[in-house]
């Protein structure tokens, strides 16, 4: 179990209040493994279930972690629940006074890319591109909240990214620290 990514996660994370773990598919099984396994973060961790694990994108998991989020907090560290990354990079998360977006070190290239060009257009303007390390820090709760009130039913359904655009997306870029991760 010390193994495990979750393990991995909130070994990385003790110095956080609350833990709100999202699952859906083996929910029993991950709740036994929690109960089993885990207990030395057990007092911490909030298990919320997601019943459209199987028919709705990773957005729906992300609306349904922000819904358990307590009305006192102020801010919200989202993980990946997939990750292994170096607790070094993962403090400079916690302690920046900005929100968060993490990067990965690694370039991407369109030869790395998801299609099958040698070349990549972007159509219209943009700021950069990374890679992200898909970890996000969000310093108003509000804001976050606010994002998901505004979500289309089809947005809804989507990726956690319909999510992180609407929050970060016109934000000033003197509110957001951008965090390369050393190891991803």
């Amino acid at each position: 179990p010390r193994y495990s990514l979750l393990y991995q996660i909130l070994d990385k994370a003790r110095s956080l209040d609350k833990y709100i773990i999202v699952g859906g598919y083996l929910f029993e099984e991950l709740s036994a493994f929690i109960n089993c396994n885990l207990q030395e973060f057990k007092d911490k961790i909030e298990l919320v279930y997601n019943s459209h694990y199987e028919d709705y994108g990773s957005g729906y998991s992300l609306i349904k972690g922000i819904e358990a989020v307590p009305s006192e907090c102020d801010e919200v560290i989202f993980v990946e629940g997939d990750l292994f990354y170096d607790g070094g990079s993962f403090e400079q998360v916690i302690s920046s006074n900005n929100n968060v977006i993490t990067a990965n070190r690694e370039f991407i290239t369109s030869r790395k890319s998801d299609t099958k060009h040698l070349s990549l257009e972007i159509a219209e303007p943009f700021q950069a591109i990374y890679n992200s390390a898909q970890i996000w820090k969000f310093l108003s709760v509000e804001r976050l909240s606010g994002v998901i009130r505004n979500l289309t039913p089809t947005q809804i359904r989507g990726t956690n990214l319909e999510i992180i655009q609407g929050y970060f997306g016109s934000l000033p870029l003197d509110t957001m620290q951008f965090v390369p991760v050393d190891t991803w």
